[in-house]
């Protein structure tokens, strides 16, 4: 009987010599800030235009992930430091089965790194362009799209608009499952918690799959939006390309705010059904699209096959064999892998340490300055029963000193009754001493 990692098939002998990572349990794992925690397994594709997923190890759990990571790099414009911001609090915010989810994030040196669920396969947009180069069929499309409404409907449901939904957003894994992810640019109908009817939303760069009344910015604009992305984004996923392929930003700008979408020229034989679901969605006026829930309803949607045909389909491309080779290499030496991230975790604790004393004795050090400074010994903490007095009565103590506290000395060092050497006292609180720091 064959063990499995995954989707990945490993015979009874290899399975006996190899530890087998559990079954991926979101919410019972708190995942670790420390990259030296996991380990990379092989790369998955790109995702949101501007960051990567990776099949990673978590490996105390010994589990799969997915590691998606941003270059810091890439631009000093604070527009991309808060569209990072965005997205990571929109998503957080976000809970369902088809909204792609964040676990954790930390930054490591100048890359931000986010814990997610593996979806192995990727992006649509990576596996049309490495297994699908005339697009998906028809069949397949829909079972997708159907998935996605799900999410959006999710979305819409709360009052939210999407604005960014395409095919590099739209993410699979080999059972099947799909995941709608992006949320950058994700708006909310609520402002200043009034509901609106529609909102306005600054142009991004998906002028391909913008609406026009979000391309004109004229007006305001509503969920319909989304519609009409959907509907870029079915015959993207049928041809592998939008109407707008390729075109220039300004000509894409000028013919959706002047003309109906342009045809795809394909020898491709699409149903009446397909051509019905994207004609009512990519219409120029918002208020004849259909919303969400009739767009579920169209027979294009309720012809749908349901996630097992996708993976079918996934396993008949051969990408389901994308990450086989890495998982055993890295399943081939996981005592190794265990103990380097044991020994991080361990140099990890200790520079901690290090790093918390020596922020410890800045504090005290500030603390009790001379500024602050004074004699423990004065204070007769043991000695519950006495009556509180002024501090800065009957103790010898000058306000205007600076520090330190004044009492009178005899010559030969010891108190008396006001008469005698003025000697001042310090306490120095990190070697627990008290010094005569001079005698008058």
């Amino acid at each position: 009987m064959d063990a499995r990692v995954g989707n990945v098939n490993i015979n009874k002998e290899e399975s006996e010599n190899l530890k087998i990572p559990k079954r991926h349990h979101p919410l019972k794992t708190l995942y670790s800030t420390d990259i030296a925690q996991y380990e990379l397994i092989s790369p998955i594709g790109g995702v949101d235009d501007i960051s990567y997923l990776y099949l990673a190890l978590y490996i105390p759990t010994n589990e799969f992930v997915a590691l998606k990571y941003t270059d810091l790099t890439i631009s000093i414009d604070y527009a991309l430091i808060k569209e990072l911001k965005n997205t990571i609090i929109n998503t957080h915010l976000l809970k369902h089965p088809n909204i792609f989810p964040y676990y954790t994030d930390f930054i490591e040196n100048d890359r931000l790194w986010t814990v997610t669920y593996p979806m192995k396969a990727g992006a649509c947009s990576t596996i049309l362009k490495d297994y699908f180069q005339d697009g998906f069929s028809e069949a397949m499309t829909a079972s997708i799209l159907k998935e996605v409404l799900k999410a959006v409907s999710y979305l819409h449901r709360n009052n939210l608009v999407h604005n960014d939904i395409r095919a590099s957003n739209i993410l699979l894994d080999f059972n099947g499952d799909v995941k709608l992810t992006g949320y950058h640019q994700l708006s909310s109908l609520y402002v200043n918690g009034r509901l609106k009817k529609s909102i306005f939303t600054p142009i991004g760069d998906n002028h391909e799959w913008a609406a026009p009344e979000i391309i004109a910015q004229n007006t305001s604009h509503n969920q319909k939006s989304d519609i009409y992305s959907i509907g870029i984004t079915a015959l993207e996923l049928v041809y592998n390309k939008t109407p707008f392929d390729e075109w220039p930003s300004a000509k894409i700008l000028l013919s959706k705010i002047m003309y109906s979408i342009p045809m795809i020229k394909s020898n491709k034989k699409l149903s009446k059904n397909f051509w019905n679901f994207v004609s009512a969605c990519v219409r120029k006026d918002p208020s004849e699209r259909p919303n969400i829930y009739e767009l579920l309803e169209m027979p294009f949607i309720k012809k749908a096959k349901n996630t097992r045909f996708i993976e079918s389909i996934l396993k008949k491309s051969g990408i389901i064999n994308k990450h086989t080779a890495a998982i055993e290499s890295v399943m081939q030496n996981m005592a190794e892998i265990t103990e380097k991230a044991k020994q991080a975790q361990s140099l990890d604790n200790e520079q901690t340490r290090a790093y918390n004393e020596e922020l410890k004795k800045k504090q005290l050090e500030e603390i009790f300055s001379d500024d602050y400074s004074f004699n423990i010994d004065d204070l007769n903490l043991e000695n519950e029963n006495e009556e509180e007095m002024d501090p800065l009565e009957g103790n010898g103590i000058d306000p205007n000193s600076g520090g330190g506290i004044e009492v009178m000395v005899d010559q030969d060092g010891s108190e008396n009754d006001r008469s005698g050497q003025y000697a001042y006292l310090e306490f120095n609180y990190l070697s627990k001493s008290t010094t005569i720091s001079s005698i008058q």
